[in-house]
Formats: C-alpha cells, structure tokens, sequence
C-alpha cells in the first residue's frame, strides 16, 4: 500500500534548469476511435495524443460525441502552447486568476496561462465559467488565439471575424470534423448558429490537431553575452529610456513594477558604477550586447527602458548585473567560446533554464569537473552570482539548502502510479513511494542524448527516471524529474 503523502505547492524561489529531447512510445489509441473508421479523427486523437494534450476516459473510451468544457479545451490548448504551464516550476508556481475555480482546481495553471495569454477571457466578473460547456465558436476562438491572433488584429464582430479566420487557416479543412458546415454554408457564415451550437470532443480534437503547429512554441535557442552571435549592427534608441534603480520579479515578467513584453529586447552595455540618471551611451554597436530576460531573476540593477503601451519593450542593463542565487538544471554541453565584458575567455554553460534554453558565462577558471557524460541524467546545482557561474555541484557535494536526489544515485524504474505519487524501484533496488509536487519540472532525455520539456503524462509503468528534491521545505518530494 502507497503511503498517504500530503500534497504542497512548491514556492521555493529556485531557477530550475534543464536541457531535454523525448522520443514518444507509440499511441495506443482509445477503442472507440480506433473502431470509428474515422481516419481524420484518428489522425487528429494520435498527435494529440503524442503531444500529451489528450488521453482517454477513465473508462479506456475517448467518446468523441461528448461535449466538453471551457476547462477542457484550455487544457488541451494550453499543453501544445506552453509544456511549463502544465504544471509549473519551483520558479513559478501555480496561481488561480478566477474566483470561481472551485471543483476546477486542476485547470487551474491551463485557466490561468490561456487568460494571461489572452487566449481563454473570463466575463468581467472575476468569473470563467470553467465546467460551462464550450460552443463551436468559443472553441475556433480559443485555437485562433493561440495561434497568435487577437480581437485587435482581426477587427470585425465576434465570432464571425474569428471563423473567418479559422477558414483562412483551413482549420476546417480534413482532418477536422465537418458535421457542423452545411452544403451551401461555412461556419463563418454561420455565426449565430456556432456561438449557440455546442463542440464535441472530435471537433476539439480535429480543429485544435489543424491548429497545432501554429499553436506549439518553438524552444528559442539563447546565446550568452560574449559570443559572436550576440553583436548588433545598430544601437539601441536610448534617447528615449527610463533611468530607474530597482528588481526583476521572480518570474521576470515585471522591472520597477512595470510589466515587460514577451518580445522585450534585453541589450548589456558598460558596468553598474557607470550607471547614473545622467549617464552617456557610447555610439558604438560592438560596446552593446544582447541576451534575454530569462537571466535576470530577482536581480537588482540600475537599467534604461523604453515603454510602449505600459510595457517595457527595450531594457539596457550593465553587463555585471543578472540572476544570484542557486540555479538547479541538467546541462547540455560546456565550451571555452566566449569573452566576458572585461576582455577574458571563459566557458559558456549551455542549460535548458526553467523549459528554455539558456546558455550561461562562468567565472574565469571554473571548475567544471562535476560535469560528466550528459546521458546520464544528472541535475547540477549551479551557483551564480550577478548572472555568471561560480560554482557547480552534484547533490553529493551540495552547496545549498536543500539537494537530494531521491532515485538513488541512478536510474530508477517506475513500477506504478497512483495520482499524483508514482512507487519506484530504486537504484539499490528498494522501492519507495515519491510525491510528485505540483509544480514538478519535467525534463525527457532521448537516446540521442538530448533533452526536452517533459509531462506527466509521460510517466508511466517501466519508464525510467531520475527524481530530485531540491525545495527546503521539509517535506521529500520531487521537485525535478529526469525521464528517459
């Protein structure tokens, strides 16, 4: 018997890093759509399926004329768009943004990325209506959205101006299921009757499978300050910047309170004793640099900023300044091919940070003889201190709190999994039963040894995996999992 393990939300402000690639075990599809004969319905359930947005009933069935809920297509949705929402990290943690989320509890973090994706609205009320069953038109807009499109971008009434574009994109097209179009009208021309017409489970399934490359988000690759591949050939507008002394959120979405735009553009320039209200920027392109806005958790720093429409488009920080604390990852490769801001060659650590590839700069001389073969699965602790690497460990010689791996010192084997506790087959061949948190980070490495965002979905009997503890929080449980 399992022992009854209470379940805690994780709010450690730790950076979880990680570099993966998964290889999918082939679908075992739901009777009853295998037996439909419906080749587009089965096209559509097995990539959803493969990318982990979907799974059959408890009952084995998928049930394709069932309809579904405004819940159910955020979760479907959400899980193609952004893996990390699936469950959030240890620098993330989950957070509910409508008062009516009870007994939706766990659509919670897909609710909560769909609204502030602007992909899922709620009704002006502080309510969305989670158990309330999507329409036709509810659920083109949803994939729409997700697709990168907005109210403002396609102008028009709703929803007309939605399943306009639907057709556009051929989201109606095969395999997508076509029950709803009559012979002598689209959708589009339709409007009252889909925003009053109720979809199934096979119309998510197909008209969300034609929408799925465009909704899926490409990985960004991230290079480090000091490369060749970090030079601009204009400089920055700084006639225009902001001068302000303050921090990054932990989630790197806000900087002196104000909230910083996912296509913000992060340059490094000069050091922080040269940062004043009446500084001079050179007119140099080679003294700027560029990176990302995942480097700089917590950080407090002078910077200069562009705002547009409230948010942050253009930040300018001092090359000294980034991320201190302990960083948790797996890495991915390591390499001498970088010179930091003071002219010396130092090595460049390739990470894949909270779901994202990040490339951090080490300290002149790091030691890097914790590192070995990447195959194995090892999560590191990394030190950093203002964005660059001091130190680097394995959980036998730790430098924080809190760093365990509770697999044993290698692979483990899955044997079950009950909810949210899977019973595992250790390294020294004990069994033991682990938690996994809430916000448990995921990370799948492939036969080829590369690594990738992983899902819970993923786990199952006879999957072999690596399970580590890294919140200090007192209780034993997996904050990050290793999967091969």
């Amino acid at each position: 018997m399992k022992k009854q393990i209470a379940k805690i939300l994780s709010i450690a402000l730790i950076m979880t890093l990680s570099v993966t690639s998964f290889a999918f075990a082939a679908v075992t599809l739901p009777s009853d759509v295998e037996k439909s004969n419906d080749k587009g319905l089965q096209q559509a359930v097995t990539g959803l399926i493969e990318a982990g947005a979907i799974t059959g009933d408890t009952d084995g069935l998928f049930h394709p004329e069932q309809t579904l809920t405004r819940a159910q297509v955020c979760k479907m949705i959400v899980t193609l768009a952004e893996p990390i929402a699936l469950n959030g990290t240890p620098t993330q943690p989950l957070k509910e943004s409508f008062s009516d989320m009870a007994g939706s509890s766990w659509a919670a973090p897909y609710i909560s990325y769909a609204a502030d994706n602007g992909i899922a609205l709620g009704y002006g009320d502080g309510k969305f209506k989670p158990t309330g069953n999507v329409t036709v038109a509810e659920l083109v807009t949803f994939a729409v959205r997700a697709c990168g499109y907005s109210d403002a971008d396609l102008g028009g009434t709703w929803p007309q101006n939605y399943l306009k574009k639907a057709e556009e994109m051929k989201l109606f097209s095969e395999p997508a299921d076509m029950a709803f179009v009559t012979e002598t009208k689209t959708p589009a021309q339709m409007p009252e009757q889909m925003q009053k017409q109720q979809a199934t489970k096979a119309n998510a399934a197909m008209i969300i499978y034609n929408a799925m490359d465009k909704i899926k988000k490409d990985v960004a690759e991230d290079q480090p300050q000091g490369t060749d591949k970090d030079r601009l050939k204009d400089i920055p507008d700084t006639a225009s910047m902001v001068y302000a002394n303050a921090s990054f959120s932990s989630d790197m979405t806000k900087y002196a309170g104000k909230d910083i735009s996912k296509d913000a553009i992060v340059y490094t320039y000069a050091f922080k004793k040269d940062y004043a209200g009446d500084m001079k920027f050179s007119q140099k392109a080679s003294d700027y640099r560029i990176t990302t806005i995942d480097k700089y958790k917590l950080a407090k720093t002078q910077a200069w900023y562009n705002l547009e429409n409230g948010k942050i488009t253009e930040i300018v920080v001092p090359n000294d300044a980034g991320f201190t604390g302990y960083i948790y990852c797996v890495i991915n490769a390591t390499s001498a091919r970088a010179v930091n801001a003071a002219g010396e060659s130092v090595d460049v650590i390739d990470t894949f940070t909270a779901m994202k590839n990040i490339k951090w700069l080490g300290q002149k001389g790091l030691d890097k003889s914790a590192i070995t073969a990447v195959g194995e699965g090892n999560v590191y602790e990394l030190k950093a201190k203002d964005g660059v690497i001091i130190n680097i460990a394995k959980t036998d010689a730790k430098l924080g709190k809190q760093f365990a791996e509770l697999s044993g010192t290698s692979w483990a084997t899955v044997l079950e999994k009950d909810g949210d506790t899977i019973k595992i087959k250790k390294s020294d061949l004990s069994e033991a039963w682990v938690i996994l948190k809430s916000n448990t980070a995921i990370y799948n490495l492939d036969g080829s040894n590369k690594y990738e965002t992983g899902r819970l979905s993923q786990i199952r009997k006879d999957t072999q995996v690596r399970l580590y503890d890294i919140s200090d929080d007192k209780e034993t449980s997996a904050d990050i999992i290793v999967v091969k």
